[in-house]
This record gives structure tokens, C-alpha cells and sequence, in this order.
């Protein structure tokens, strides 16, 4: 398996496994399996099929590393994979500059200010979540914010829409009643 630490695998409606790794240590897939090596490297070499940490999908019959070819993803510490009811595939990077990516099908789309996102990164590890309702609508809660994404824009609240969270985002939920609830913690 690529890289020594799995953070999450999910499996997407077209029966793809994604693998969200850890950046440090590298995989090789060889005729026999797996080989992998604990040290930190920045280089990959895909024509020999050596993978380092991030976003790896298996199809059945092939492994692809999107770090390497796809630079708008380039993450490096997948956590949480999600997919829309849309079949879009989406990504969370657990950093202190947190990512949230969304691949269409056809190509990564990271999104940040230039896109619509109110924030661009978490505070600090791990308080940057990601929720898909029941309506396919995408949620991210960081930073004291909440964003909505409808397959079209981004719609952003904040505490001048009397939104009342801690900048710590630790939990994103919808309940069967369609509302959304943000678990937070102050400073």
C-alpha cells in the first residue's frame, strides 16, 4: 500500500477504492505486492509505479497517484472521502492549511477565496469538516464559519449572519430533520 499510513478508504458508486495516506513513507507496487519505505521523500516515480502519500485511487485493474498529475489536488494528508450524489469525489486535507477538493470526474477543483470559500485553511489540525447533505449539497464549517456549496456557488456564514460558533470546528452532522448542527470549541 502507498505510504506507511492509511488514513481513510472509501469506495465511490463506480466501485473505485480512493486511499487517503499520510505524506511521510512511500509504497511500491511490484509483481509481488507491496513494498514500502518509511522515509520521507518528495520525488515519486509513477512510470515504475512508486507512490508517495496523499490521493490514490484503484479501479480494479490500475493504481493512479493524483499528487504527481494533478496539482490543483496535491494532497498530501487525505483524511475524509466523500461523494456527492452527483458522483463527484470529495476530499479533505488534514494540515494546518486544510484543503477541500472536489474531482468531477475529469478534473480537481480546490477550493479557497478565488472560488467562493469564505476561509482557506483551518486553524489547526483536524478543525476543518466536510459534510454532503441529503440533498447533495456540499457543507465545510472552519474557522468560526460554515459554507454551503449547491453545485453552482458558494453561500457563506459568518457572525454578521448571527451564526454563534467556536473558531475549533470538531464535528459537522445533519439530522434526519435536514438541519445542520456544528460541534465547536472556543479559545
Amino acid at each position: 500500500m502507498p505510504a506507511n499510513f492509511i488514513q481513510t478508504i472509501f469506495e465511490d458508486s463506480k466501485g473505485n477504492f480512493w486511499f487517503g495516506t499520510g505524506y511521510t513513507g512511500v509504497g511500491s507496487l511490484t509483481d509481488d505486492g507491496w513494498s514500502t519505505n518509511k522515509s520521507r521523500i518528495s520525488n515519486f516515480n509513477f512510470d515504475n509505479k512508486i507512490f508517495s502519500g496523499g490521493l490514490v485511487k484503484f479501479d480494479g485493474n490500475s493504481w493512479i497517484n493524483y499528487n504527481k498529475n494533478e496539482p490543483k489536488c496535491a494532497c498530501k494528508f487525505v483524511d475524509l472521502i466523500l461523494e456527492d450524489p452527483h458522483g463527484n469525489i470529495w476530499f479533505r486535507e488534514a494540515t494546518p492549511k486544510g484543503k477541500i477538493c472536489m474531482y468531477d470526474g475529469s478534473k480537481f477543483i480546490r477550493f479557497n477565496k478565488e472560488t467562493g470559500l469564505i476561509t482557506n485553511q483551518a486553524q489547526s489540525y483536524y478543525h476543518i469538516q466536510l459534510l454532503i447533505d441529503k440533498l447533495g449539497n456540499a457543507w465545510v464549517a472552519s474557522s468560526g464559519t460554515v459554507s454551503k456549496y449547491d453545485r453552482d456557488k458558494w453561500v457563506n456564514f459568518t457572525s454578521k449572519e448571527g451564526l454563534k460558533i467556536g473558531q475549533y470546528i470538531l464535528g459537522l452532522e445533519q439530522d434526519s430533520k435536514g438541519n445542520i448542527w456544528v460541534v465547536s470549541l472556543t479559545k
